[in-house]
């Protein structure tokens, strides 16, 4: 069965928590970093109502920001 793309997050932050997931401009993020991150936002959203399908909009250049909003959006289960 395929895996959805915050469920590949996770495996590779619980696999391989120092590693690069992402490089941008000079920041780096580790997996495990990204994972916290991501988990921050997924947990803020249900605080705040959201429902698994309800839609986020994400209104973010592309940068590092934009791939935590996104993923933490997923892992909240809504659609970005």
């Amino acid at each position: 069965m395929p895996k959805l793309l915050h469920d590949l997050l996770v495996t590779s932050a619980g696999a391989f928590p120092a590693h690069l997931a992402a490089c941008w401009q000079d920041e780096r993020i580790p997996y495990s970093e990204l994972d916290q991150l991501t988990n921050q936002l997924a947990h803020t959203l249900r605080a705040i109502g959201c429902h698994p399908g309800d839609r986020v909009v994400v209104l973010i250049p592309n940068s590092p920001n934009a791939l935590f909003a996104i993923l933490g959006i997923l892992k909240a289960g809504c659609v970005a």
